[in-house]
């Protein structure tokens, strides 16, 4: 048990009181709050969340209960609770002896209560310097605590409390956010700094793409008029450049795909052109031996013209179609040959992730 600081010889006024308690509880509902989202993170990603009612409500009688039990714990072993001890506020009996541990819960379980269903009267009792009604059968000692002591207790619960937030934060981004939300979580993330990897969201399918280490999203297009959207992504490393490109053309019902009439190699280069201005294709593995509706559920591989860089390593381009409502183009442009030897690499593995989620999967 810590070393108590005197308490006040004369009690401070009930706006100050006020204030500490406020400061108190603050700090022991975002402590105790990050923790218990931590905590729920990693023993139950899949059914801690906010989502549908039941679920917010078990994830609800969960950070409560932890709460309760966070709190009595602290004030048994450190005396008071972080936000207490930065406060300079401690709870005893009426005799003045340590609060029991079926005291403390009892007193924590009614402050809960009353500090929500009856603010309104809380507040008003204790700005009169009245006792709050679950402090009558308790005493509550308001210390002088130097201001070494209250900064050193500050500086623990600030720290405490971002490294909860860091790793809350992580698991919210990569455990179970929502597409949209997950991508502009690693957007904000990156612009200060946080070395993490960007997200793309399938706009069509949701599933999400975490991009290899280097990449981002150059440029996103939508072409109405056209009917065809295209998002590039691209990895810069010195001279060495990596680019994918990937479009998407919606068929109208009228002009659903056909198995026979646009999978033939004619049609797959028309689309690389159409959809992302690929004009000047090579040879396409046409699947010859496949026929009807097998021709839909594979994967054209084609080869791209070189770029006028003479030191250019590789091109290749994908089409795939899906569900008869959705055309597929991904042109890829591997490393310059004097680039470094793993962008090659990460330029297919983004693309295959970029296939796998347009038909619905998962790509990281």
């Amino acid at each position: 048990m810590p070393t108590e600081t005197p308490r006040a010889a004369t009690p401070p006024s009930p706006p100050v009181c006020v204030a500490r308690r406020v400061l108190a509880k603050s700090v022991d509902v975002l402590l105790f709050g990050a923790a218990a989202f931590v905590i729920g993170r990693l023993l139950l990603p899949d059914q801690f969340n906010v989502g549908g009612v039941v679920p917010a409500f078990g994830t609800s009688v969960w950070v409560l209960g932890f709460f309760v039990v966070a709190d009595t714990v602290c004030a048994q072993l450190l005396g008071a609770t972080p936000g207490e001890l930065l406060a300079g506020i401690r709870v005893r009996m009426a005799d003045g002896s340590p609060l029991t541990w079926s005291a403390r819960q009892d007193r924590t379980t009614d402050a809960l209560v009353d500090g929500t269903l009856g603010a309104p009267g809380l507040l008003r009792a204790l700005l009169r310097g009245q006792p709050a009604p679950y402090d009558r059968d308790w005493r509550v000692d308001f210390l002088q605590a130097g201001a070494l002591q209250r900064l050193a207790a500050g500086l623990v619960v600030a720290v405490g409390l971002v490294v909860l937030l860091v790793v809350g934060g992580w698991l919210a981004l990569f455990k179970g956010l929502d597409a949209d939300t997950r991508v502009a979580a690693s957007r904000v993330l990156r612009w200060v700094g946080v070395p993490v990897r960007a997200v793309w969201a399938n706009p069509i399918t949701g599933a999400l793409v975490e991009l290899p280490e280097g990449w981002y999203v150059r440029r996103s297009t939508s072409r109405p008029m056209a009917g065809n959207d295209v998002v590039e992504f691209e990895c810069a490393d010195g001279p060495a450049k990596c680019r994918v490109v990937l479009g998407t053309l919606p068929q109208s019902e009228v002009g659903a795909v056909d198995p026979e009439r646009d999978t033939t190699a004619a049609s797959i280069e028309h689309f690389f052109d159409f959809i992302v201005g690929e004009r000047d294709i090579g040879r396409i593995d046409t699947r010859a031996g496949l026929a009807g509706e097998a021709r839909l559920g594979q994967v054209y591989v084609a080869e791209l013209a070189p770029l006028p860089s003479a030191a250019q390593a590789a091109r290749i381009g994908l089409c795939w179609f899906t569900e008869r409502k959705h055309t597929w183009v991904l042109a890829a442009t591997f490393e310059r040959a004097d680039g470094p030897a793993d962008r090659a690499g990460d330029a297919t593995a983004l693309a295959l992730a970029l296939v796998h989620a347009s038909r619905g999967g998962r790509g990281d």
